[in-house]
């Protein structure tokens, strides 16, 4: 599963800004061109703030799979976000993919600095996630991290059979 979430996020790349420039040619190309390109041009740079050692752990098996070396630079939060508005109008910036909180999306309109919208480009789009926390990626931006939340009880009073499975339960 991580894996495939590093893929759809790291071919993704072509969704920030400053790679945006110029680069609206890919919207019209299939998938697998999407995938051809990303393998010729040899790397991918995903600009995320937190689990870097992790993430450059399950990166390795996405660089063994499509021959595409995910490059994860060592970044704050805000920092990464400033380097996103600042390289807006460069030809062409060093981030391929931005991590954020979905509370900073409201910060500038991905209609004029993003690529996108990437409801027709991405395979699995139809099964992703666009609106997180009360803000809309508008296809131009994907959740995939969704936050897991676990229910603490006690063995003695209720069986595990009788666990709530679903939020309704």
């Amino acid at each position: 599963m991580l894996r495939s979430l590093i893929a759809t996020v790291a071919t993704a790349a072509f969704a920030t800004g400053a790679f945006a420039g110029g680069h609206s040619e890919l919207l019209g190309k299939s998938w697998d061109e999407i995938v051809a390109q990303a393998q010729e041009e040899g790397q991918v740079s995903w600009f995320v703030w937190y689990f870097q050692p992790r993430y450059r752990e399950v990166a390795k098996a996405f660089t063994e799979e499509y021959g595409i070396e995910v490059v994860i630079p060592e970044g704050t939060h805000e920092g990464n976000i400033e380097k996103f508005l600042a390289e807006r109008n460069r030809d062409a910036g060093d981030i391929d993919v931005l991590a954020m909180g979905t509370d900073r999306i409201d910060l500038f309109d991905p209609t004029e600095i993003a690529l996108g919208p990437l409801n027709d480009v991405l395979p699995e789009a139809a099964n992703m996630r666009t609106e997180l926390g009360g803000h809309d990626g508008m296809h131009y931006a994907y959740g995939y991290w969704g936050n897991q939340t676990g229910i603490a009880y006690d063995p003695d009073k209720i069986s595990e059979d009788e666990l709530p499975q679903t939020v309704e339960d």
